[in-house]
């Protein structure tokens, strides 16, 4: 345990952060992480996953914001080879490095969805800076 020695009255509380409006973004990656999506019916195997989070970098109300991407790595190697080629991150026979996404400029398209009964971004597709 600690005790951080600081007036929490002096400091604003955060609100709560409002989904973005449907569109485009330019953004960036920030991180990527690899999952495993949890079993949940009988016989299914583990499937890994990337986790990428990206953070809006277009001047704006909105800078500086993160949207998540969740690409699978088995069954949607597709939707992770675009990723790579519209970043222009290498990538080889032998496979990929996924740090070699960080850092890396795309354009999104958001779309809003409901999720467990909070509304939240979808990023539904990529781009290529143009």
């Amino acid at each position: 345990m600690a005790f951080i020695r600081q007036n929490m009255e002096e400091v604003e509380e955060r609100k709560p952060f409002e989904p973005l409006p449907v569109g485009k973004y330019l953004t960036v990656i920030r991180s990527v992480e690899v999952k495993t999506k949890e079993v949940t019916d009988p016989g299914e195997k583990p499937s890994p996953y990337l986790e990428v989070v990206l953070e809006v970098a277009e001047d704006g109300p909105f800078q500086g914001r993160r949207l998540w991407l969740y690409t699978f790595t088995g069954r949607a190697l597709g939707t992770t080879k675009r990723l790579y080629t519209i970043t222009q991150a290498p990538f080889s026979p032998e496979g990929f490095e996924t740090q070699d996404l960080i850092g890396r400029e795309l354009l999104v398209d958001v779309s809003l969805e409901t999720y467990q009964g909070k509304l939240r971004n979808r990023v539904v597709e990529t781009f290529p800076v143009e």
